[in-house]
């Protein structure tokens, strides 16, 4: 596992724990919802990334 993916993994596991409580004294929830938008935001660019890299022949 890389970087990235061990930081993807604590992130998903993190928004498991908190159960996406909706208890405003719990700061964690909104850092978690924003940790894993930029997560899912980054694998989207990625993807992109690598397919426009196949397309034009370039290294993946």
């Amino acid at each position: 596992m890389n970087y990235f993916e061990a930081e993807r993994k604590a992130a998903r596991d993190l928004k498991d724990i908190l159960g996406w409580s909706e208890d405003p004294l719990n700061d964690l929830v909104p850092v978690c919802m924003a940790l894993c938008d930029k997560i899912d935001k980054l694998e989207r660019e990625i993807a992109k990334l690598k397919a426009e890299a196949v397309g034009t022949g370039g290294p993946a």
